[in-house]
């Protein structure tokens, strides 16, 4: 593959760390009513938010890895593998597989995911910009910047324990108000509920083993500079 300018990573970074920004504020912007936000957990309580935040996290952290290469004049291995991990791991397979459950959740029976009365206080280009719109942002950042694929082991087992962590997390939420955060949970028995989860772990190992490929495949060719802080 040939090689971008230098230029491109640092502004794609930047135009996408504002795309975040904006979306992480629209609610409050705009003055949204989110049904479901209220009580424990607030918006915390979605993977869709959750992602949306480590998404935000990611590109903001990568503006300052820019930032550090072009005061310092090299770019710090440390906070590098730092930000290829946090990508690897949590930035895409996270985008895919929200984008995957939400709108294949949607086209089988949207009262599952987004009941139709989420209309009236939703709006259609919010939805849009933490459920689509972050999938293709994903893949321009694979394309314009240099993202060195990390150890499978390693990664498997920090995105294991994501998942873990968040099913406890949304069963903490259940227990504490009596309902869980996605329609189709509460309409699913335990047996069931349990299926769902290990369907979703698995995508998840999919969307990361995807991640991982595509890496190795459209990823500029690194060039590291060996020095360090």
């Amino acid at each position: 593959m040939t090689a971008l300018p230098r230029i491109v990573s640092p502004l794609y970074h930047v135009t996408t760390c504002m795309y975040y920004v904006y979306g992480l504020v629209y609610p409050r912007l705009y003055n949204l009513h989110m049904p479901g936000t209220e009580g424990f957990g607030g918006r915390f309580k979605y993977l869709t938010y959750l992602s949306f935040c480590l998404q935000a996290g990611y590109y903001m952290f990568a503006v300052i890895v820019d930032l550090h290469t072009t005061v310092k004049g090299y770019q710090c291995s440390k906070t590098k593998r730092i930000r290829d991990m946090w990508f690897s791991v949590f930035v895409f397979p996270l985008t895919v597989l929200v984008t995957l459950m939400f709108w294949g959740l949607y086209a089988v029976d949207r009262e599952l995911v987004f009941p139709k009365f989420l209309d009236e206080h939703i709006p259609v280009t919010y939805n849009h910009m933490v459920h689509s719109f972050i999938v293709p942002l994903a893949v321009g950042e694979m394309l314009t910047t240099s993202i060195a694929p990390c150890p499978r082991g390693k990664s498997l087992k920090l995105l294991g324990f994501f998942a873990l962590l968040y099913t406890a997390w949304s069963y903490l939420v259940s227990v504490k108000t009596g309902l869980w955060a996605y329609p189709i949970l509460n309409k699913l028995s335990t047996i069931h509920r349990c299926l769902f989860f290990a369907f979703a772990y698995v995508l998840i190992i999919l969307a990361y083993l995807i991640t991982d490929t595509l890496q190795r495949i459209v990823s500029p060719t690194e060039k590291h500079n060996k020095k360090s802080e």
